[in-house]
Formats: C-alpha cells, sequence, structure tokens
C-alpha cells in the first residue's frame, strides 16, 4: 500500500492560512450529550443550537483522526527501507515496509431540519413531551391527554343525550412542567382543542 494522501483541509485554515486547533472539541457539544438534551426533553430553539456545535464537534473529530493518521503515516515513511536486522532465506537484509492507515471519511454536515426529519425515537418522545401551545399552555402529546380527552367526549355524549352538558369545565393537562388547568366554557372550544390536539399528535407517527 502506497502512503495515501491527506484529505484536503481547506475548510480548517484561518485567515491566515494556518490549520485551526482542534482544541474547542473540549468546549462543544458531543453526539452523546446531544441525545441527552433531547431525552431531556430541551425545546427545538435549544437543540438547534446545540446540533451546530455537534455538527462542528463532528468536523473537528475527524480533523483530529487525520492529524493522527498523517503523523503516524509520516512516520512509517521515514522507516522506509530501514534494516530491520532480519535476512531473508537467501540471506538478503530485510528492509523495513511502511503499513499505512487509510485516513477516514469525512462525515458530512447535516443541518436541523434534516435531523428533525429523521425522527429518531428520541426526538419523537422530546416532541410528545413538548407538545404545543394552547392559550398560554403548553400541553404535552401523549397518551395521559390523549385518554383523558376521549374520556370528556365519551362523558359530554352522555350528558347531551340526557339533555344536558358537562360544560363549563376544566381540563387538567399534562405539560414539560407539571399540570396545568386548560378552561373550557363550551363544546366548540373543546372541539377545536380536540382538533387541534390529535392533528399534532398524528403527525408524529
Amino acid at each position: 500500500m502506497s502512503k495515501p494522501i491527506i484529505p484536503d483541509l481547506t475548510d480548517f485554515l484561518n485567515d491566515e492560512g494556518a490549520l485551526q486547533s482542534t482544541s474547542p472539541l473540549q468546549t462543544l457539544c458531543s453526539p452523546e450529550r446531544f441525545t441527552s438534551l433531547v431525552k431531556a426533553g430541551k425545546r427545538d430553539t435549544l437543540l438547534e443550537k446545540f446540533h451546530t456545535e455537534k455538527e462542528r464537534f463532528r468536523q473537528l473529530e475527524w480533523l483530529s483522526s487525520v492529524l493522527e493518521t498523517q503523523e503516524y503515516n509520516d512516520a512509517e515513511e521515514l522507516r522506509e527501507g530501514e534494516d530491520t536486522g532480519q535476512v531473508d532465506e537467501d540471506e538478503n537484509a530485510i528492509l523495513y515496509v511502511p503499513e499505512y492507515k487509510a485516513y477516514e471519511e469525512r462525515p458530512t454536515t447535516e443541518t436541523f431540519e434534516e435531523w428533525q426529519a429523521l425522527k429518531t425515537p428520541e426526538y419523537l418522545s422530546n416532541q410528545k413531551l413538548n407538545g404545543f401551545d394552547y392559550n398560554g399552555v403548553q400541553v404535552s402529546l401523549n397518551l395521559t391527554n390523549q385518554s383523558g380527552i376521549v374520556d370528556l367526549k365519551v362523558f359530554e355524549d352522555y350528558a347531551k343525550a340526557a339533555g344536558g352538558t358537562i360544560f363549563p369545565f376544566n381540563f387538567k393537562a399534562d405539560t414539560p412542567s407539571g399540570n396545568a388547568i386548560i378552561p373550557f366554557t363550551d363544546e366548540a372550544a373543546f372541539l377545536d382543542f380536540v382538533n387541534e390536539f390529535s392533528t399534532r399528535r398524528v403527525n408524529l407517527f
């Protein structure tokens, strides 16, 4: 194997044309930390910022790998033809043959929108937890709220059949920070809420 050609590192040059340091790796968001933030239920506005850091981390991690491989390959090249102190069956000196390493393929840069479109299990759970804003209440798109909505619809149907109604009533909704009360004065307002909730929840699947 001949010595591999180092990948193009033009993107990593500073204004003076020198290769930038990979030290920012310590301060950027690693892929593992990003996943933990998603699981923790952080909102999209914050996740987008850390996703940008995560992608920068991946690029600098690749750069670090390239520089390590280059250092290794340069050292191997210097040893080429070196007498190993051994001889073959014809008593000829065995010279050192470099064993070069191939460079890792550079990772492609992923946009936040592309990551969202993947709908990873962690992100789907995150979106169910954060849900949507309804009159100032951040309603989670979870099964608990869905079951509560279905139960109330059933109760209203029974009440209507008997010539009555359950309105007005207060719906206790699950939110990312606990429970919150949403007042409904009439069926029309409740049905608007149900429609928005169901549409958003279905879109997660």
